[in-house]
Parts: structure tokens; sequence; C-alpha cells
């Protein structure tokens, strides 16, 4: 771990889950002072997201995707960033993205789900999810009643194909 890294987990240790304020503007001075390192960008787009800044962090996450983020970094950066503002074309690119880049990450798969709901549009998101859950959950609660909760699903966007 080199003094960078040591710093930013330093300034995550020492946040106020309820204040992302404070970490947001050490993100700011980090940023002066290391200004092609894609972690900071990473790190600063998820205080921005947590202390309600949408815009701004969505910025700092397509600057990281953009500057090469990679592995589980880059999993974890596609996550935010494609749930954020209800960018659904967005949501969709990092999804596929992740498929591609960081294969087998189940929270990528919610990127869509979470978009639509940003969007305003929470049926298709609560459809997309319970198929998600149908596809990617083994349990005997799956396996006794599929119909039934695929056609929740399908209920709640009727125009929509329900996978």
């Amino acid at each position: 771990m080199d003094g960078l890294d040591l710093r930013i987990r330093q300034g995550w240790a020492a946040a106020d889950r309820d204040h992302f304020e404070p970490i947001a503007a050490r993100v700011t001075d980090l940023l002066a002072g290391h200004p092609t390192d894609v972690r900071i960008p990473f790190h600063g787009a998820g205080a921005l997201d947590s202390a309600g800044q949408a815009e701004a962090a969505a910025c700092l996450h397509e600057r990281a995707l953009a500057g090469g983020l990679a592995g589980d970094d880059l999993r974890r950066g596609l996550v935010p960033y494609g749930s954020t503002l209800g960018r659904i074309e967005a949501a969709v690119a990092c999804r596929e993205r992740a498929d591609r880049e960081v294969p087998g990450g189940a929270s990528v798969a919610l990127v869509p789900g979470l978009a639509l709901l940003r969007a305003g549009r929470a049926d298709e998101a609560v459809a997309r999810l319970i198929v998600l859950a149908l596809d990617g959950i083994d349990s005997e609660e799956r396996e006794r009643d599929p119909a039934s909760l695929r056609g929740n699903a399908a209920a709640l966007t009727p125009s929509q194909p329900s996978a």
C-alpha cells in the first residue's frame, strides 16, 4: 500500500457516515495533488454521492472510468455511476462493460434496475429486480414458485418483456 492508499483509507475510516461533506472537501485537496491518479476521482465520486452531490459525483465517476480504473475498483465504480441520476443508457453501458471487463459481479446486475428507480420508473425497476432475484438467487422459494414471481414482475410492466 502506498502513501496515497493510506491517506484514502484513513479518510474513509475517519469519515462521519452522516456527514460526508468533509471527506468530499478532502477529495478536492487530493485531486489537486494527484491530478492523474484514478483512485482519487473514484473515491471522490463515492464521497460526493454519499453527500448528495450526484451531478458532481457523476463527473468524477466519468473521470475515473475513463482514466483506467480496473479490477474490483472498476466494478465498485460502475455500480454507483450506472445508477446515478437515473441515466438508463449509462447504466446499461456500465453493466455491459462490467460483464466484459470484470465478469461475475452480482452487484453490477442491479445497476439497470437502480437507474430505472432513480428515473422514476419504479414498476420497471421492481420488475427487473424481481427477475434478477429469480435468475441470480438460488433458494427453495425461488424453485417452488417461479411462475408466480415472474408473473408479478410482468404485471408491473405489461408493455415490457418480463426478462
